[in-house]
């Protein structure tokens, strides 16, 4: 008669073919194995994700410490009108997985217990945001009564401007007007104008931005703000964001091959938004981006990029500025559209620059795609500039990365990813071989600016490139 275990061997050979059990333990070893370095990877993936959304302090290189003062419960109260429901939504999300452990007061979240007790939650604040999006906010009788209780309770407040009217938002001039009303809301006892000093007086206005590099800029303001309403900051203090855009992360930019940008002497602000590009771009702490470096004396230069500045006076001389833009295209090259936000600037709404921009621009006439299929880059006034420049020189930075992957580089671009996967820097892996020149188009020449002369070129016919879309 034969023991169970002769048994279990006699089944084992037959069933699995292994004369023994050791090669199956081998194999279901290996598979943990493999499933529990799966697992650290993720994980490791998933904490450098999280650690890069991660404010944290200059001075310290310390995510920030989050205190609340004796009786306080909320870090922020969320002040809105009905029609801004959404972005203050997003403003607490963000400001949630910025700031792990901060408690923001919302009342569609179901932080308000009763409309009774709105004085007292804004009370338990130790700071307001005001988020301006419409003029009705002054027309509320819960946002007086927020406003009121700031008051009362000499809250700092920190004040958030939506301008896009499509949106809920509003100009901030009609925001102002409305809070200097005279006229009670809704059976309430106060008007606007009692508040208009406490809410504008000395205080910088935040704008909100939806696209997300500029929003990140905005929640990092709007985290300093909180933190210094907190006991445990006082004075001053400085965040920084990994993916925030700053001049810091451009100096971290590298460009594979060399870059010429072109512009229009007749696109009048073209020439100041290129001088901008061009000198955070070479101020590096090596000399990756030297004018004419790379190109011997004498030599053509080839155009890599179309610079175009667009404002309410782009199109005024029509016929100069589109002929340029339609030689850009013809040739190949890569526009980058420009889009001045600024109301001193001759800024202007999207849509008026496309009502006088030529038929045949907007809709592609010449087969290579409208103009405006490539979305135009806001050119914001400071502290949102770099942003904006760093968009510009990512931009620049895409074009060279497509150029070096034609030319046989596709290797060193996956170990480049693969180095920014594991370490999570901005910064690419390869020669320090790129350069920036800076060619100004005018009456059909080409005028290269570099650090040792100016010479004049006439612009080269070579054969229309393949076309790139930059954003």
């Amino acid at each position: 008669m034969k023991l169970p275990a002769e048994k279990f061997i006699i089944f084992w050979e037959g069933f699995f073919g292994f004369d023994s059990v050791l090669p199956l333990a081998a194999i279901i070893f290996s598979f943990n194995v493999l499933a529990l370095a799966v697992g650290v990877v993720i994980f490791l993936d998933q904490l450098r994700v999280t650690s890069k959304q991660l404010v944290r302090v200059v001075s310290t290189g310390l995510p920030p410490t989050l205190s609340l003062a004796f009786g306080k419960r909320w870090h922020l109260f969320l002040s809105h009108q009905w029609a801004s429901q959404d972005p203050v939504a997003t403003v607490k999300r963000q400001l949630q997985l910025l700031l792990p452990g901060v408690v923001v007061f919302l009342d569609m979240d179901g932080d308000l217990e009763s409309i009774d007790k709105l004085e007292y939650h804004v009370a338990e604040s130790q700071a307001m945001l005001v988020f301006l999006g419409s003029p009705r906010y002054f027309g509320s009788k819960s946002c007086l009564r927020e406003l009121g209780a700031a008051s009362a309770n000499s809250l700092p407040l920190i004040l958030v401007h939506d301008s896009e009217v499509g949106k809920g938002g509003a100009p901030l001039a009609e925001i102002k007007e409305a809070s200097c009303s005279t006229r009670n809301a809704h059976n309430y006892d106060h008007s606007p104008s009692e508040y208009h000093n406490f809410v504008f007086d000395d205080r910088a206005v935040i704008p909100w931005h939806r696209h997300r590099p500029f929003q990140l800029t905005t929640l990092r303001r709007i985290a300093e703000q909180l933190l210094l309403a907190s006991p445990a900051y006082s004075g001053n203090v400085s965040l920084v964001l990994p993916e925030e855009l700053t001049r810091k992360s451009m100096s971290e930019m590298r460009f594979f091959t060399p870059i010429v940008l072109c512009i229009s002497g007749d696109n009048a602000g073209a020439e100041v938004v290129a001088k901008q590009v061009e000198e955070n771009c070479s101020a590096k702490a090596q000399p990756l981006l030297v004018l004419n470096s790379h190109v011997p004396s004498g030599a053509d230069v080839q155009p890599t990029h179309f610079l175009l500045y667009l404002n309410s006076a782009t199109f005024d001389n029509v016929e100069d500025v589109a002929n340029e833009v339609r030689d850009a295209r013809a040739n190949g090259l890569s526009i980058i559209l420009v889009w001045e936000t600024d109301l001193e600037a001759k800024s202007c709404p999207f849509n008026d620059i496309m009502a006088a921009t030529p038929a045949d621009l907007v809709n592609g006439d010449d087969g290579v795609g409208g103009l405006y299929e490539t979305l135009a880059i806001p050119w914001c006034t400071p502290p949102y500039r770099d942003v904006s420049i760093g968009l510009v020189a990512e931009a620049l930075q895409k074009r060279g990365e497509k150029e070096r992957a034609r030319a046989g580089g596709c290797s060193m671009r996956a170990f480049q990813g693969l180095f920014e996967l594991v370490l999570g820097s901005r910064a690419a892996i390869g020669d320090a071989s790129g350069d920036v020149r800076l060619l100004r188009s005018q009456g059909g020449r080409v005028i290269e600016r570099t650090a040792e002369s100016i010479r004049e070129r006439a612009p080269s016919s070579h054969g229309a490139h393949e076309r790139h879309e930059e954003l």
